[in-house]
This record gives C-alpha cells, structure tokens and sequence, in this order.
C-alpha cells in the first residue's frame, strides 16, 4: 500500500505545470477515496523506442492556455500551414485535432457538439442527405447503421481472397423469385444454388441450369466491385454482372451491425465542421467557380469559402481546420463498467419490439445517456486532397492480437494476444471465433435480423492489425517492417497520454493509426505493391470496420481508401461517401 501510495504521488508530482501542491493533493485523494468497476483495456507499453514522443514545449503548446490543464481546451492543428517532414507530422496532426474535438469549452459544450458543426442525416428514401444545425440544448437522434459502408452506399463483405466488394439485392420477379441474366440476357428466375465441386450452379424454377448466370447491378460509381449475393444451402455465394463468383469470408454478414457485451447496440453520428458545411454549399450552388473538385488545401481556397460563408452572414469558427468529416461510435451507458471514464452525451435512439431473431423499431425514440467508443476523424491539409484519415478507439473496447514493437534498448519485443477481462466487444477470455456477425441491419425498414445459426446477441470482437499494419510487409516508406511502425503509434500513444493531466478523461483513448497517401495522389492501393497509400496502411476501427478486418496478414485485410475512393483528382470530394448526396445549407 505504502509503495502504491508513493507511485501515485510521484505520478500527480510529474502532472504539475503551475507550481500548485493542491493538484497532487487532490489526485492522492480522488484516487484513494474512489473505488470503480475493475475492466480490461489495450495496454500502451511504456518501454517502447521514444521515436515518436511529443516534446513538452510543442504538447505545451497545443492548449489554448498554453499548458496542459485537467481537461483543459486544445486548440486545433493548423491544416493550412501544416508542413510535414515524416510520419510524425501526420501522427502529431491526428492527436492534437482528436484533443480539439474532444475539449469542452467554459459553458461544458464539448467542440463536436457546438455550433461549429453539422450533424449530418442518415440517407432518406433518395438516398439524399441534409444537414442538421447544432442547437444547444436539443437533442440529437442516434442512429443504427451497418458498420461499413462502401463508395456506392451498399454493404461491405470481404471475400476469401481478402477483396472488399460491395453488396446489392439482386432483382426479384412478381412471383418472389431472385432473378440473374442469362446467356441470352434475359432475367431467369432462380429456385436455388447449389454447389458441386467447388463451383456454383445457379437453377431455374424447373430445375435446369441457368447457363452463363450474371448479376445485373448498378452502375458504379466507384472502383469497388459490386456483387449480389445468393443463398447455396448453408452457404452463400457471390456473383458480379461478369459471371464470376467468389466466397464470402466465413462469418461475414452484409449490412452487419453489432452490440456490446452487455447488450448495447451501437449508434453512430456523422458531423462536418462548417468549413466542410460553406464549401459543399457553394460549390453544389455555383457560388463558389470555377467548381471546385477537390476539398480545400491551400489559404486562396479557403479565402473563397470565408468570403462565401460571410455573404451567408456566417464567420467559420476554426477555418484554418480546413474541411473536416468526423464519424462517431457511441453506446448506452449503462452497459459500460464506468461511464466516467467515457466522453458522453445524451441522445435520442430508437425503441424496439424485441424477439431473440429479430428487433422491429416502434417508430419512437428514448432519450439515454451514450458513451463515446469510437472516432474515425478526417481532414484535408496542404498537399493533401485526399485528407489525412485518422482514427481513435476507447482503450476498454476491444483486445489486440500479437504484435511486434521496439524496446528502448532495441530488442524487438512481442506481444501475445489475451482477451482476459471484461471488454465491451469480448467475452473474458475468449478463444473466438472473432469478427463473426451475429445481426444484419436492414435500412430501409430499421429492422435487425439475427444471422443464422446466431440470434441477436454480441459477438466477440479483436483487434486484427493493432496498431494499423499487417504483421507482414512493409507499412510505408519510412518503415521497413510492422515493429517499426508500430513503434512510432506506440510511442505517439504514450507520450501524449503521460501529458495528458491525470483524470483528464482524453486519457482512456487511445490513436490506432492514420494514413494518407505519397504526395497527397489519388490512392492506387496499399504500399508497396504498386500502391501508394502510406502511414499505417491498414488501418481498421473495432467499431466501424469490425467485420472487414480481415486476418493480420497483408493479403488480407482494409485500408480506409479501400472504400474512400477516388478515379482521378477530378473526383476527390467523392472520396468523401457523404459528399455526392449530401444536400447543400438552405
């Protein structure tokens, strides 16, 4: 006890930037006199290789006070003048703007919630999206949505092969048969698919082969593959508008969403700051010419916007932020162990009527208390069109698999997986199967249906690339192998997160990784096999890319510009999946 009482005295005394002995004084006794629920969370190890450590004058720097203060607001990085000379630069761009959004300001409104921001609304029977002003004092609506979504707005499934590829219902006839075309290309009606020797054969309703079957999809408005998927027994198969057919992963389920351990389901937000809000408003309007193709990067852009906002009576609140897009994972409170440790906010989610395989939305809403688990936070910067994407988990939220870091002393260390302890996306001490959908969400009703042989229940989810690399290949340029890039996030995490004043409740998250692309060029895939999207290359969040993980491995797995795609620097805003549909201000 004497020892114990001792670390956390020499832990408040390293927290003092004002010279005051009341603050350590408070941290002994706010830590001695509380007690909260014991739970597990992602280790950040503190002997990794200083690599990437955040000096103290420039983290200093940062708050608007120019020192850190419990809970104190940080101002955010500028995107305008943002220089960078390595890794670094992006990892130290993505702390300090998760810090800035995340900071209250002194009437207790957190930097997502003001009016600087837009919620954004989910897609309506168009597909179209509005904007939606951020009032204080009004709640907002929470929404359940699959947790991945590729370019087109369909589904995302991940095939033996490691390929993302998009979902669509395929066609049905009057007489409730799915349809594919045939040689002749007309739609025949399939009474079922079954497989023989590895090779699907699609039937019609009198029992003969359809020969040549193919799906009659969309077109597309991305690179991503769009197929239709068909039950084979037990099994399913996938089926593109060329003929070919391919394996889902095992456990995979299109339109996936998932809940907590103790039964919460997770609800998203989409927000915009008003510099994204202005820019998409004037370019869709003509106001802003010529026609911008790409979000802002340079100060004579952004000048326009300025100058565009302000004829609308409006003053941007941060516009050297540039445009930024944020998405957010939430749960209800009252499934975590401690809602203090969380960023939370109260919101309005839907009502369900309840069965084991199936929940059907009443059509109202409840007002709970929701704790932020998950942030994927994106930006456009100098030299950089396609944004600088970035994302940050709860450090309660799920166990990693094993990795490899460097060590001050430079032995390359490994980590083994261990999924003791209570986790809000695991079982306590489970061996798997991991990143196994149990529920499909199905948004043109709201309804979520059990996945069989599952019924609505939580699946046990692992962190399959820890810090945002596969465990074999080259992550980057500046990194010849996953220890060292791991080293750097590591490194990042544990340097800001000692800064970070005790208490500070910034301190229980932590960044997964951010990737960009050589030279800010549209993305052509995952370094370095002819690739040139960079950072930590591929990059998943537990709690939106849970299912398309992947393995560890290079050959399998996602990066965010597997689904944020753009052809060409004339189609850059598209990279953005919200951007096409999104309605501009009134």
């Amino acid at each position: 006890m004497c020892f114990l009482l001792f670390s956390i005295f020499q832990t408040a005394r390293k927290r003092i930037r004002s010279g005051s002995l009341l603050r350590p004084i408070g941290f002994l006794m706010l830590t001695v006199g509380i007690s909260v629920t014991a739970s597990a969370q992602t280790h950040i190890p503190s002997n990794a290789q200083p690599v990437s450590a955040v000096p103290s004058a420039m983290f200093d720097g940062w708050f608007h006070d120019g020192e850190p203060t419990l809970n104190g607001f940080v101002d955010p990085a500028n995107s305008v003048t943002f220089s960078p000379e390595n890794n670094n630069s992006f990892y130290q761009w993505s702390w300090q703007m998760l810090l800035w959004l995340l900071s209250e300001d002194e009437e207790g409104t957190r930097v997502f919630d003001s009016a600087a921001f837009f919620g954004v609304s989910p897609p309506d029977s168009s597909g179209n999206r509005s904007f939606i002003p951020h009032v204080a004092g009004q709640s907002r609506h929470f929404s359940v949505r699959p947790v991945t979504g590729g370019p087109d707005g369909l589904p995302v499934l991940m095939t033996k092969q490691g390929r993302l590829v998009q979902i669509e219902p395929p066609r049905v006839s009057g007489k409730g048969f799915s349809m594919v075309r045939s040689v002749t290309g007309e739609h025949v009606e399939i009474s079922r698919v079954v497989l023989k020797f590895g090779k699907a054969i699609f039937l019609d309703t009198r029992g003969r082969p359809i020969l040549f079957p193919r799906a009659t999809v969309r077109r597309q408005i991305a690179t991503m593959k769009i197929v239709q998927q068909f039950s084979a027994g037990k099994k399913s198969v996938l089926l593109d508008s060329m003929g070919n057919t391919f394996d889902p992963e095992e456990g995979q389920a299109d339109g996936s969403t998932f809940m907590t351990q103790n039964g919460s389901l997770v609800y998203y937000t989409i927000i915009t700051n008003d510099v994204f809000a202005y820019f998409l408003t004037g370019a869709k309007n003509g106001d802003i010419k010529p026609t911008p193709t790409q979000f802002p990067t340079t100060q004579a852009e952004l000048d326009q916007i300025v100058a565009f906002a302000a004829s609308r009576g409006a003053i941007l609140t941060n516009p050297e932020t540039l445009a930024v897009e944020i998405k957010m994972a939430w749960v209800e409170a009252s499934s975590v162990p401690d809602p203090s440790k969380f960023i939370t906010t109260r919101g309005l989610v839907p009502k369900y009527n309840k069965t084991s395989t199936q929940w059907t939305p009443t059509g109202q809403s409840e007002s709970v208390e929701l704790c932020l688990v998950g942030v994927h936070f994106v930006g456009s910067a100098t030299n950089h069109p396609e944004m600088i994407w970035s994302t940050f988990e709860h450090l309660e939220n799920s166990p990693n698999t094993d990795y490899q870091y460097i060590t001050d002393n430079g032995a390359t260390q490994t980590v083994s997986e261990s999924t003791s302890g209570p986790w809000i996306f695991c079982p306590d001490s489970s061996d798997g199967p991991f990143n196994q959908a149990h529920m499909q969400f199905v948004p043109s009703t709201g309804v979520i249906n059990a996945k069989s042989p599952f019924t609505i229940s939580p699946s046990a989810t692992i962190r399959q690339k820890p810090w945002g690399v596969a465990a074999d290949g080259i992550p980057n340029q500046e990194n010849a192998t996953s220890a060292e890039s791991n080293t750097q996030i590591i490194s990042i995490n544990h340097s800001i997160l000692e800064q970070l004043i005790s208490g500070d409740v910034r301190t229980n998250y932590f960044f997964v990784g951010s990737t960009w692309t050589l030279g800010g060029a549209v993305p052509t895939g995952r370094y370095p096999k002819g690739g040139n999207e960079i950072g930590t290359s591929m990059l998943a969040n537990t709690t939106m890319e849970t299912y398309v993980q992947g393995g560890p491995g290079y050959s399998s797995g996602s990066n965010c510009f597997s689904c944020h795609t753009a052809t060409s620097p004339s189609t850059f805003v598209n990279i953005s999946h919200i951007y096409p549909k999104l309605q501009p201000l009134p």
